[in-house]
Protein backbone atom coordinates (compact mmCIF):
# COMPACT_ATOMS: atom_id res chain seq x y z
CA UNK A 1 0.00 0.00 0.00
CA UNK A 2 2.69 2.32 0.70
CA UNK A 3 5.70 1.79 -1.54
CA UNK A 4 7.24 4.68 -1.12
CA UNK A 5 7.77 5.20 2.84
CA UNK A 6 11.62 4.03 2.63
CA UNK A 7 11.62 7.09 0.36
CA UNK A 8 9.22 9.91 1.96
CA UNK A 9 9.90 9.20 5.80
CA UNK A 10 13.97 9.91 5.03
CA UNK A 11 12.97 13.17 3.44
CA UNK A 12 10.06 13.98 5.64
CA UNK A 13 12.58 14.76 8.69
CA UNK A 14 14.98 16.37 7.07
CA UNK A 15 12.53 18.71 6.35
CA UNK A 16 11.78 18.45 10.26
CA UNK A 17 15.13 18.88 11.40
CA UNK A 18 15.27 21.84 8.89
CA UNK A 19 11.92 23.76 10.31
CA UNK A 20 13.39 23.08 14.05
CA UNK A 21 15.61 26.37 15.09
CA UNK A 22 18.73 23.89 15.52
CA UNK A 23 21.43 25.90 13.98
CA UNK A 24 19.29 29.17 13.30
CA UNK A 25 17.74 31.57 15.80
CA UNK A 26 14.08 32.31 15.63
CA UNK A 27 14.55 35.72 14.80
CA UNK A 28 15.77 34.68 11.29
CA UNK A 29 12.14 33.20 10.69
CA UNK A 30 10.09 36.44 9.10
CA UNK A 31 7.34 37.58 11.06
CA UNK A 32 4.56 36.56 9.45
CA UNK A 33 5.28 32.98 9.41
CA UNK A 34 6.03 32.54 13.12
CA UNK A 35 2.88 32.02 14.52
CA UNK A 36 2.64 28.86 12.29
CA UNK A 37 6.50 28.17 12.79
CA UNK A 38 5.87 27.98 17.07
CA UNK A 39 3.26 25.09 16.63
CA UNK A 40 6.52 22.85 16.08
CA UNK A 41 6.89 21.43 19.40
CA UNK A 42 11.07 21.71 19.51
CA UNK A 43 10.64 25.68 18.91
CA UNK A 44 9.74 26.58 22.48
CA UNK A 45 12.34 24.20 24.25
CA UNK A 46 15.10 24.86 21.82
CA UNK A 47 14.76 28.64 21.86
CA UNK A 48 14.09 28.81 25.49
CA UNK A 49 17.58 26.27 25.74
CA UNK A 50 19.44 28.88 23.62
CA UNK A 51 18.13 31.87 25.73
CA UNK A 52 19.35 30.29 29.36
CA UNK A 53 22.61 29.37 28.11
CA UNK A 54 23.70 31.11 25.49
CA UNK A 55 21.98 34.29 26.72
CA UNK A 56 21.63 34.15 30.32
CA UNK A 57 18.19 35.36 30.22
CA UNK A 58 15.27 33.75 32.04
CA UNK A 59 13.30 31.33 29.64
CA UNK A 60 9.96 32.15 27.48
CA UNK A 61 6.89 30.96 29.71
CA UNK A 62 4.61 31.59 26.96
CA UNK A 63 6.52 29.42 23.87
CA UNK A 64 7.17 26.41 26.97
CA UNK A 65 3.23 26.58 27.15
CA UNK A 66 2.75 26.49 23.29
CA UNK A 67 5.23 23.83 22.66
CA UNK A 68 3.70 21.71 25.70
CA UNK A 69 0.12 22.31 24.79
CA UNK A 70 0.90 21.01 20.90
CA UNK A 71 2.58 17.92 22.00
CA UNK A 72 -0.39 17.30 24.90
CA UNK A 73 -2.83 17.23 22.01
CA UNK A 74 -0.57 15.83 19.46
CA UNK A 75 0.31 12.81 21.68
CA UNK A 76 -2.86 11.05 22.42
CA UNK A 77 -3.85 11.69 18.63
CA UNK A 78 -0.81 9.97 17.12
CA UNK A 79 -1.34 7.25 20.00
CA UNK A 80 -4.99 6.52 19.01
CA UNK A 81 -4.18 6.65 15.14
CA UNK A 82 -1.33 4.01 15.80
CA UNK A 83 -3.43 2.15 18.03
CA UNK A 84 -5.96 1.68 14.56
CA UNK A 85 -3.43 1.03 12.26
CA UNK A 86 -1.03 -1.39 14.20
CA UNK A 87 -2.83 -4.75 13.41
CA UNK A 88 -1.98 -3.85 9.84
CA UNK A 89 0.80 -1.89 10.00
CA UNK A 90 3.62 -4.79 9.57
CA UNK A 91 1.60 -6.44 7.15
CA UNK A 92 1.07 -3.01 4.54
CA UNK A 93 4.61 -1.51 4.65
Amino acid sequence: KFRDIGVAMPLLLQLWMFTTPVVYPLSAVPQRFRGLYALNPLVGVIENFRRVVLQGVEPDFYSLAISAIVAAILLPLTYLYFKRVEATMADVI
